[in-house]
């Protein structure tokens, strides 16, 4: 018993279970063909984003934290050598940057998303304080005095001591050309020379502070300054060999000495200090703090962007393998589907055919049974042909059975012609030795008997006729047999051989007469030999 399903489906035209077949393939298609051109756009559109916006405003940020790790280092060069290369780079650098920001936040992406915008704002104004720097620093690196507080120091508290120390031994050695040479003068001498020397020597010692900062350049000050003590309380011990102006200027260089000391004190402290380079100490508090703000969210930017761009990457990515999974899985279905879908179809197809060969066979090669039919399991085109084929079978069978019926007769007329043919063969074999006996009673009555003899010569004539006659019907009886025989294998045939029996049964039904009249006229004759034989 036949399914709901399989009672629709096989109510269904083969024509329609093609197209529908056809269809759902074509749906499957068309639906795996929208999946992927949506996907595909999509996927378009966000790398369109990713490589005409998202990717541009990256590249360009990534140059800005280049540029400004570039110009931090040109004017961290500047300052130290003072070549006019490096700051050219720097004025050039801080004007590059200024641009490319204003260029990337022309950017679409920059301008649809917030937050990048916001971030870029104050990334623009950090680079802004920044630029607001450059006419300190070039001020800076070309003004020592300004940039180095210890020199300045210097310049107003410590050289103008030194100068007036060495001006005022110098006017000590200059008195002593006008006394008269002895050893005691001369030995003042070396002294007044020794400190000055000395002197110049802790001056030295002060540059060389200055210039390097070192600890051994304050030990050298130092050793300097403890050698003059000495020195000047030798130079002391001569006081009544020194005139007014030399004792006034040692006097005026011991009150200097204590000055300067205490100046070199807090020169150290000055030069000793964080900020005993201005440049330096802005750097370091101001400037570098600046740049690391503007470093950081030019890396948080960056970092955005970037992440941005991997999203989207990944979305692209995911995107593609969802669409390389439906394609599969409706591959797969379509695949499964179409291979049931085509199984059934043929199977409904092929069945049915299958049916109606084997029952032409059986028909053709069975002993042509024409009570066959063939069972109509469906409504569709195999169907119709089905109940086409068992109608034709109804037609041939009406045809077959009346020829059948007529053949039968056909042959029982036949039989009872050979019956009656041997019957008659038999007679006439009977009559012919009566006959025989007959002539041989009246050879004595030859004269007499003649004309009788003829007419039995011509009786016996007539009945070897009648013979080949009845063998010329039995022959055309067993041809009548084999074309019944070949009529049950073919119905055209069948009719022809029919229209042939009834010319051979006309000709039977001559023979047959031209056999009575044979017979009557031997009867005739045999009475009439008789007759003669009794006169």
């Amino acid at each position: 018993m036949k399914s709901p399903i399989g009672n629709i489906v096989s109510g269904v035209s083969l024509k329609k279970k093609l197209w529908a077949g056809f269809l759902f393939l074509l749906i499957l298609l068309g639906l795996s063909s929208l999946n992927t051109l949506w996907n595909l756009s999509g996927t378009q559109a966000g790398m369109n984003q990713v490589v005409l916006e998202i990717q541009p405003a990256t590249l360009k940020a990534q140059q800005i934290v280049r540029d400004l790790e570039h110009t931090t280092g040109s004017v961290a060069f500047y300052l130290l050598s003072k070549d006019e290369y490096h700051k050219i780079d720097y004025i050039d650098g801080l004007s590059n940057i200024a641009d490319q920001i204003s260029s990337l936040q022309q950017e679409n992406y920059i301008q649809r998303n917030q937050d990048a915008a916001q971030r870029l704002d104050k990334i623009s104004g950090l680079l802004t304080r920044f630029a607001s720097y450059q006419e300190q620093l070039l001020k800076l690196a070309t003004d020592d005095a300004s940039n180095f507080p210890a020199l300045r120091y210097a310049g107003q508290n410590i050289n103008p001591l030194s100068q007036q120390n060495l001006q005022l031994l110098s006017q000590m050695i200059l008195a002593e050309e006008d006394e008269e040479a002895n050893a005691e003068r001369k030995k003042l001498l070396m002294d007044i020379e020794s400190l000055r020397y000395t002197w110049s020597n802790v001056m030295n010692g002060v540059r060389a502070y200055l210039a390097f900062r070192t600890q051994d350049a304050i030990n050298e000050v130092e050793l300097y300054q403890g050698s003059i003590t000495p020195i000047v309380a030798r130079i002391m011990e001569n006081e009544d060999l020194l005139g007014l102006d030399q004792l006034d200027s040692i006097e005026q260089f011991s009150a200097t000495r204590e000055i300067f000391i205490k100046n070199f004190v807090e020169l150290q402290a000055i030069h000793g200090g964080e900020k005993w380079r201005i440049d330096a100490d802005l750097i370091r508090n101001e400037i570098g703090d600046l740049i690391k703000e503007i470093g950081s969210e030019l890396d948080e930017l960056v970092t955005q962007l970037t992440q941005t761009i991997e999203q989207r990457s990944e979305e692209m990515l995911q995107n593609m393998q969802e669409t390389r999974d439906v394609v599969a899985t409706i591959m797969v279905l379509g695949l499964i589907l179409g291979l049931s879908g085509a199984y059934l179809l043929v199977r409904s197809i092929i069945n049915p055919i299958n049916e109606m060969a084997s029952a032409m066979n059986d028909i053709a090669e069975g002993g042509g049974d024409l009570t066959h039919r063939l069972q109509i399991k469906n409504r569709d085109e195999l169907g119709d042909m089905s109940l086409s084929l068992n109608r034709f079978i109804d037609r041939i069978s009406e045809i077959i059975g009346p020829v059948q019926e007529s053949t039968d007769q056909i042959a029982d007329a036949a039989t009872s012609m050979s019956t009656v043919s041997e019957e008659t063969q038999n007679g006439v074999h009977q009559q012919r030795t009566e006959t025989e006996m007959v002539a041989t009673a009246m050879n004595e009555m030859a004269a007499t008997a003649q004309d009788v003899a003829q007419n039995a010569n011509s009786a016996a004539e007539a009945a070897e006729d009648a013979d080949v006659e009845t063998k010329k019907g039995q022959q055309v009886v067993a041809a009548t047999l084999k074309e019944i025989n070949t009529l049950a294998a073919s119905v055209e045939e069948a009719a022809k051989v029919i229209q042939k029996l009834e010319s051979d049964s006309d000709a039977i039904g001559s023979v047959l007469d031209v056999i009575g009249n044979i017979a009557d006229q031997t009867n005739l004759l045999a009475l009439n030999a008789a007759i003669e034989a009794a006169r």
